[in-house]
């Protein structure tokens, strides 16, 4: 009674998902092993979401979409804990891995989450030594399981409704960025080239074409924005996920390839953290279109005491002495994506030959906070 009393005061007193999944997380650790432990909700499609991996005190970014091994599915149908050993269990090798790549599990101990007639997911406490879990952890798991379910529940629906008066918001934002700004933006650089086209050999020439180029660069940054505020790429995807529909979009305008390198599970990182990397991908894909039209692209992303990200295209490259100039830097948008690093406490650089293609590389610490200009 004592554990199943403390354990709703802590899943209760929010309605925050991700608070309540560490609570659930810390309250799991405090009465049985659990040297890995996992969340996963089902969704309204039926696919499954791995919403909280913790695996040797490292948080892991969510996945949505997972292939559960059978005896989850087993667990959730039957309604009832179940104790899974590495030695038994079928196909273990073949299990996927969500958390650290460099050891196995031996002992899996896994409880549904049940609301009334329903399945919403199930929790799962795991080992690294075998035989880890005995009856009373399958009691102590259910009675967490059972609380715990109601809590996220809850915090779901609170999440949903939440979510339905921050996407109006947003719409709103873009139509307003849209009607006004992208609007009067359009205006501005019909303007200019009226003014351009009656000019000739005016030295005024040169500066209507910045005036130009800062005129449509703005454009794209605003049209950019009212398609963000719609969308909210991060907002229920993951950052791997969310970088896989850019290069996605990207082989659809222009019909190349795009390969991505990233570890098989990415470390949570802050939210500003994974912006940053995605408005940098972003970005470069963006200069790939515009520079790079036939160009194949690369993505890769390593991790260890920093976050490395690195775009590279086999297109037709350029003077990189041109950097210097702050009027191109600012076309090809570098100026902005070394800020964006130079916040996080990192760097950018870039790499690149007249005929020998681009590469833009991105460097932060991984627990450097931010720093403000």
């Amino acid at each position: 009674m004592e554990i199943i009393n403390r354990v709703s005061a802590v899943v209760s007193s929010s309605l925050n998902l991700s608070e309540i999944y560490r609570s659930i997380h810390h309250e799991i650790m405090r009465i049985m092993v659990a040297d890995a432990f996992l969340i996963v909700l089902r969704q309204p499609d039926g696919t499954n979401d791995l919403v909280y991996i913790s695996d040797l005190g490292q948080r892991f970014s969510p996945r949505h979409d997972v292939h559960l091994p059978p005896e989850y599915y087993e667990s959730m149908t039957e309604r009832k804990p179940k104790i899974v050993e590495a030695c038994l269990a079928a196909d273990f090798e073949g299990w996927e891995r969500y958390g650290d790549m460099s050891v196995r599990i031996q002992s899996v101990l896994i409880a549904p989450l049940v609301r009334g007639n329903d399945v919403i997911g199930s929790i799962s406490a795991q080992s690294y030594a075998p035989n880890s879990y005995r009856a009373r952890d399958i009691e102590l798991l259910a009675t967490v399981a059972n609380v715990a379910a109601v809590a996220i529940e809850n915090a779901v629906l609170f999440e949903q409704a939440s979510d339905v008066a921050v996407s109006e918001e947003r719409n709103r934002l873009a139509r307003e960025i849209h009607d006004t700004i992208a609007q009067g933006l359009v205006g501005i650089i019909l303007q200019l080239e009226a003014i351009g086209a009656t000019l000739g050999d005016s030295p005024l020439v040169e500066r209507v074409d910045r005036a130009l180029g800062l005129a449509r660069a703005n454009l794209d940054e605003a049209r950019r924005s009212v398609f963000d505020l719609r969308a909210a790429p991060l907002e229920h995807h993951s950052l791997e996920e969310a970088i896989q529909e850019l290069a996605t979009q990207h082989m659809i305008d222009v019909e190349t390839q795009v390969t991505i390198n990233a570890p098989l599970a990415l470390p949570l990182l802050q939210y500003h953290m994974e912006a940053t990397i995605y408005r940098f991908v972003q970005e470069c894909l963006t200069n790939c279109r515009k520079h790079a039209y036939d160009a194949d692209v690369s993505i890769s992303i390593t991790i260890d005491t920093e976050i490395c990200v690195e775009v590279r295209d086999d297109g037709p490259g350029f003077d990189t002495t041109t950097l210097k100039h702050e009027r191109l830097s600012n076309h090809f948008g570098i100026q902005g994506m070394r800020e964006r690093a130079e916040r996080l406490g990192g760097s950018l650089r870039v790499g690149s030959s007249a005929g020998l293609g681009t590469n833009v590389c991105m460097t932060f610490p991984l627990d450097t906070p931010t720093t403000t200009h």
